[in-house]
Parts: C-alpha cells; sequence; structure tokens
C-alpha cells in the first residue's frame, strides 16, 4: 500500500487512496476498514448488504454503521455549519463524555480527503460539551424549555468555536 504503483500512471481509486490516507492516521483495524468501505457505499441498506456479504466482524461493522450515520452532514460540517455539526454530533452520540468523535472524524477526513474534518469537528464536540445542563437548570429552565435550551446553548457555543477556529486555521 506505499504509493503509487510503478506500471501505472493513474491515481489510486478512491477506496485504495483512502485506505493510505487512513493507514498514516490510524493504526486500528475498525478505522481502516471504515475509510476503505465508506467510498463504495450510499446508504444504509448497502451498508447491511455489503457488512453480511463480508461477514465484518463487529467492531468493524461499528465502525462502518456509525462513519456512514453522518453521510447528510459532511458537507455542512466541513464549511463549519453550526447546524450540520450539530447533527452530526447527534448521529455520533458526541455529547457522550466517551465519545471518540475525532477517530469517527478521521475516518471521515481519510475516506473523504477532507483533511481539516478531525480538527473542525474536535472544536465543535468541545464547545457543544461545555453547555451544562445545571447551569441552565438553576436559571429555573425544566422539561421542554431546558431541552431547547441546551441545543440552542450548543448551537451557539459551536458557531462561536467555528469563528474562532476559522480564524486559527486557513486549510478547508
Amino acid at each position: 500500500l506505499g504509493d503509487h504503483a510503478a506500471h501505472r500512471d493513474e491515481p489510486d481509486p478512491r477506496p485504495v487512496a483512502a485506505l493510505k490516507r487512513m493507514s498514516r492516521r490510524s493504526d486500528a483495524l475498525a478505522d481502516r476498514f471504515a475509510a476503505l468501505m465508506l467510498p463504495v457505499v450510499d446508504a444504509a441498506g448497502d451498508v447491511e448488504r455489503l457488512l453480511s456479504d463480508l461477514r465484518a466482524g463487529r467492531e468493524n461493522a461499528q465502525r462502518l454503521r456509525q462513519v456512514v450515520s453522518a453521510g447528510p452532514f459532511i458537507e455542512g460540517a466541513r464549511h463549519r455549519e453550526p447546524d450540520s455539526l450539530l447533527a452530526l454530533l447527534r448521529a455520533w452520540r458526541g455529547f457522550d463524555r466517551q465519545s471518540n468523535v475525532t477517530a469517527l472524524a478521521n475516518v471521515v477526513a481519510a475516506a473523504y480527503d477532507l483533511p481539516a474534518l478531525p480538527g473542525i469537528v474536535s472544536a465543535a464536540s468541545t464547545a457543544a460539551r461545555a453547555v451544562s445542563a445545571n447551569g441552565l437548570r438553576q436559571a429555573g429552565l425544566d422539561g421542554a424549555q431546558l431541552g431547547e435550551a441546551i441545543v440552542e446553548g450548543r448551537r451557539e457555543a459551536i458557531k462561536k468555536a467555528m469563528a474562532e477556529h476559522t480564524a486559527l486555521t486557513s486549510d478547508d
């Protein structure tokens, strides 16, 4: 899986290029599997059929399902759109402290050659996780109002983080 083969002038096919990029980012087999397969699946139904045909292990299957779930939000996320990033974090359970959204973003970044995506997702995740339900409860909010305030607080935190991230980076 080194550089282009000596007998070929064409670039690598997308899945192979994705695997090469992921191999530079992670040694984890599940990450490499997902990066390799992501460019060849278009819908969740395709994922399940592919996983069944390949008899993929549980960890590989789970990682591919996770990255595919973010498909509708990737374009907006790469452009630092707060609503897309919020939806992406929801899809990846990114508000859970144990969630490793950066690893998932690395897979998507490798699959679609989006090197800035992991930094964007990491900054958005950090900002969104900082929004505290406890602080909003102390302000007298509960129930549906609390839920709406958490979502709006996360959206605003992501918006602010993306403005700061854009100012600090020029890669897109």
